[in-house]
């Protein structure tokens, strides 16, 4: 699930990649800040979980299971976190990156893509599809691009494994659609009794965390070309 706010950023691309027998191995980004922009992005290592964590945690606690109960109480620990994280295929690892604002080397937004065989709760992805399994920023950090970065680093490290398509699935009423259908994303309509089905999920899983009279209700799956 995906959640940021809108932002302007320039391109942002894996600082070297190299696809063998359609594995990327993306090396982590250690350059200065090129754009003045105060935010680098680099592949998401061990070390960065806590503060990955901690993000999610944020993300999730917006989020109310049946309006009542915060998400982020019924998550997965830290820990646990670590060994997710270590468990997945290499190739799934090198599709996860952090934001640092880089006069404090503090993580202010991550995000993480799934491709095809990869564990994935949210969605199954098919060949040639790269789905983004979460991406969220912190809150003092929204509106400044950072979100737009992370897309633009998954969309290389997607098109650098061959990869035709990116997903992704957000919640109606969140202003990071806007986000989305800048950087070209587009809806596909749904049945409309998944449709039902699926708002009734959501407003079941997720609560109504953009206002009760917001007139979103459910969420939509929306797709990038990179043909």
């Amino acid at each position: 699930m995906a959640d940021d706010a809108p932002g302007d950023a320039s391109d942002v691309a894996p600082d070297a990649a190299a696809v063998a027998d359609g594995v990327v191995v993306a090396q982590t980004m250690q350059r200065a800040d090129e754009d003045g922009s105060g935010v680098r992005i680099e592949t998401l290592t061990l070390a960065r979980i806590p503060e990955n964590f901690a993000i999610m945690q944020e993300f999730l606690g917006s989020k109310h299971c049946c309006c009542l109960v915060p998400m982020n109480c019924c998550c997965e620990s830290e820990a646990d976190a670590a060994r997710t994280f270590s468990k997945w295929p290499k190739d799934k690892r090198a599709l996860g990156a952090v934001a640092l604002d880089t006069s404090t080397d503090r993580v202010i937004g991550i995000i993480q893509g799934a491709g095809f065989g990869h564990p994935c709760e949210l969605h199954k992805p098919k060949k040639g599809e790269v789905y983004v399994d979460h991406l969220a920023v912190t809150s003092e950090a929204r509106g400044k691009g950072v979100g737009t970065k992370l897309l633009n680093w998954l969309e290389a490290a997607a098109r650098a494994r061959g990869d035709h398509t990116l997903v992704l699935s957000v919640l109606r009423g969140n202003p990071a659609r806007r986000l989305y259908l800048r950087f070209g994303f587009v809806s596909k309509k749904a049945d409309p009794c998944e449709e039902a089905c699926g708002a009734i999920f959501v407003a079941t899983m997720f609560g109504r965390p953009y206002g009760c009279c917001n007139p979103g209700w459910g969420a939509e799956d929306m797709y990038k070309s990179l043909a």
